[in-house]
């Protein structure tokens, strides 16, 4: 899936789902709902706590 098809599922513009990949975009639970709903995963997926990378 490209960042077009996530942005596209996601209802959010492509520079949006850019700056978030990039580590440069600040997201909020809205939005963070969104790209899990258009990637058919848990928000939890998408969380990465400290060093380790362990996921919610």
């Amino acid at each position: 899936m490209t960042v077009a098809d996530v942005a596209e599922r996601a209802g959010l513009p492509e520079p949006v789902i850019d700056d978030i990949e990039s580590g440069q975009g600040d997201v909020d639970l809205e939005v963070l709902h969104a790209i899990a709903h258009a990637l058919g995963v848990g928000i939890g997926k998408l969380i990465v706590f400290g060093e380790s990378g362990q996921q919610m």
